[in-house]
């Protein structure tokens, strides 16, 4: 009896180590500890660096299992909740799962569109369509007796739910991570509470791919000119405040974009914001509105701006909002959506600040269109070969409002708009997915609360890898922003293949042209070419 049950053993545990098999690496999130202690992988091991929590996961086919019960406390609890640490212990797929904040409802729907069951009244607004089909909302007085919940993922350490459900709750600490790549990879923690590493780990491998793809080509390509960046939260007029929410994260996007984040973490007045946007390209304005949608009259309240005042950016009309994807009711998809598509929050960012990349190359275009053109319900997007025709038609005609038998017009706004000059090579009157242009008045799209699943999803296994084989440079249309002289060591560091070879070409030109030249000069004083030896050689003896 004792053989068979030691044979069944061997034999499940054969199947289980088949069903965990998995090459689950942390390429960028090195704050995760990860461990498959067994050769056979009958257990994996989850830790954050900072947090003193093992989380135990092992399969559901042994929750059952007396003999796999007394193996797992006493090879890994009394290994692991020692010395200070807890553990708690998951059957995994988990089957009723909570989530305490908004911001993982994407990367949860990359594994399944139905595996979150419940959400807390910490969520807040739901800009997931997914979400809002499948989800159910609990009380925050909601207790493990009261509502059965396997796994709560949380991402506040003050979290009241979590307390509430603490054997049950997981710390998801990806959004403390410093780049779009390393918090993106924190995906691969969940998939190891559902059985979907390999899963998640081919979906991270995809979207890696693309990020570095784009990446590389504005990092290693001198034709793109390099931004200066301020992205700023006011809180101006009332409080003389400008700062950036998770600085380190956004100045490391900006870098993978070729920018740099051109202020600094908070300034206190309004001379130094100023300052800061003297010298800046973009301004990316995540300032809240008086009322209504952010307009550019927002911006003028915000940073003490009128139309006339002689910022440069503001005359290029480079100035940028992130709230262009907003739900039916008026919510901003960013906050939900910048950590779980970082590819595509990297293309975004490229589309405005190196528009000519894809309005110069018909592959790129053609990726803006299948991107974005299915996702726009508002939006008219520009053909294969856009035509500069000043301000466009579209938001002239949005500023005019039809009530009976009057016509109501924003004058004040038509005419800010007529001031501020246009950036000449392209009209780039629609916005991307998330960004939109005020100066220009870009549309927000608006999407259905209930759109399931998410579109963006779809286009992880794309590929959207820029090309810039017909890209001619674009520094001249931000040269304006930079003195003379660093004008001149800009275009030497760009055009230096060219420059080395035309230097290369005069000396060599320069050279044969001396030599036809003292030829020419001998030949007149009636010397030969044998005699032109011994007359160089004259005055020389020989031992």
């Amino acid at each position: 009896m004792k053989l068979l049950l030691f044979s069944l053993f061997a034999i499940t545990q054969a199947f289980l180590a088949k069903a965990l098999e998995t090459d689950l690496q942390f390429k960028y999130a090195d704050t995760i500890i990860f461990e498959q202690p067994e050769k056979n992988e009958e257990i994996q091991i989850l830790k954050y660096k900072l947090e003193n929590v093992y989380y135990i996961v092992y399969d559901e086919k042994y929750s059952n299992s007396t003999i796999y019960q007394v193996g797992l406390k006493e090879k890994y609890i009394d290994k692991y909740c020692v010395n200070g640490n807890t553990c708690r212990v998951f059957s995994k797929p988990l089957r009723n799962t909570g989530v305490d904040s908004a911001q993982l409802i994407r990367l949860f729907e990359y594994l399944g569109s139905d595996i979150i069951e419940y959400l807390t009244p910490a969520v807040g607004h739901i800009t997931s369509g997914c979400a809002f089909k499948n989800a159910k909302f609990i009380e925050a007085t909601s207790t493990p007796e009261s509502i059965y919940i396997d796994g709560l993922f949380y991402t506040d350490p003050k979290s009241k739910m979590a307390q509430a459900y603490k054997d049950q709750s997981i710390l998801f600490n990806g959004f403390n991570e410093d780049t779009p790549l390393a918090r993106f990879e924190w995906i691969k923690f969940i998939s190891v509470f559902y059985g979907k590493e390999k899963e998640a780990s081919d979906i991270f491998e995809s979207v890696a791919f693309q990020y570095v793809c784009n990446k590389n080509l504005i990092m290693g390509n001198n034709l793109f000119a390099r931004l200066r960046v301020a992205w700023l939260t006011s809180q101006a007029p009332n409080n003389e405040k400008w700062f950036t929410n998770d600085y380190e994260y956004f100045k490391n996007l900006l870098a993978d974009a070729g920018a740099t984040l051109s202020n600094e973490n908070e300034i206190t007045s309004y001379k130094d914001v100023k300052d800061t946007l003297t010298k800046s390209h973009f301004l990316v304005d995540i300032s809240s509105g008086s009322s209504g949608d952010y307009t550019i009259n927002d911006f003028y309240d915000q940073y003490r701006y009128d139309v006339n005042d002689n910022l440069l950016l503001l005359k290029e009309q480079n100035i940028l909002r992130n709230d262009a994807s907003q739900t039916e009711d008026g919510i901003k998809v960013w906050e939900n959506d910048y950590a779980a598509f970082p590819h595509l929050v990297l293309l975004d960012l490229i589309y405005w600040f190196h528009p000519k990349l894809f309005f110069e190359n018909d592959y790129n275009a053609n990726i803006v269109k299948k991107l974005y053109a299915g996702i726009s319900l508002n939006d008219d997007f520009p053909s294969d070969t856009p035509t500069d025709t000043g301000l466009d038609q579209t938001n002239q005609t949005n500023q005019t409002v039809v009530t009976g038998n009057s016509t109501a017009t924003d004058s004040n706004n038509i005419q800010n708009n007529e001031k501020l000059r246009k950036r000449y090579h392209i009209t780039h009157s629609v916005s991307s997915y998330w960004f939109r242009n005020i100066p220009r008045d870009t549309n927000i799209k608006r999407i259905p609360n209930n759109r399931c699943p998410s579109l963006l999803s779809e286009y992880v296994s794309n590929n959207i890898c820029l090309s810039d084989a017909s890209f001619s440079g674009d520094y001249d249309e931000y040269a304006k922003f930079d003195d003379v002289m660093t004008q001149v060591k800009n275009y030497a560091v760009i055009y230096y293949p060219i420059i080395g070879v035309v230097v290369l070409a005069s000396l060599i030109i320069g050279f044969i042209f001396i030599k036809i030249y003292r030829k020419r000069q001998l030949e007149r004083k009636g010397y030969n070419d044998s005699q032109k030896i011994l007359h160089d050689t004259e005055g020389f003896v020989e031992f």
